[in-house]
């Protein structure tokens, strides 16, 4: 498993949570990327933004 742009699911999160890897990723035409996910076990989607950040902290 790509451990790139991974994520958990809110309603199922616990300390024993394994983290999703997202079932499709698009550019958002900002620079960063759209990662959209399905929660295995209780089938709930959502999407999550994510951008490249400088050592400095300022976006990419």
């Amino acid at each position: 498993m790509s451990t790139r742009y991974l994520d958990n699911c809110d309603r199922c999160l616990t300390e024993s949570s394994i983290p999703i890897a997202p079932t499709s990723v698009a550019p958002d035409g900002n620079g960063g990327v759209l990662a959209t996910y399905k929660c295995p076990t209780c089938t709930a989607i959502w999407t999550c933004g994510w951008s490249a950040q400088s050592d400095d902290g300022e976006a990419a």
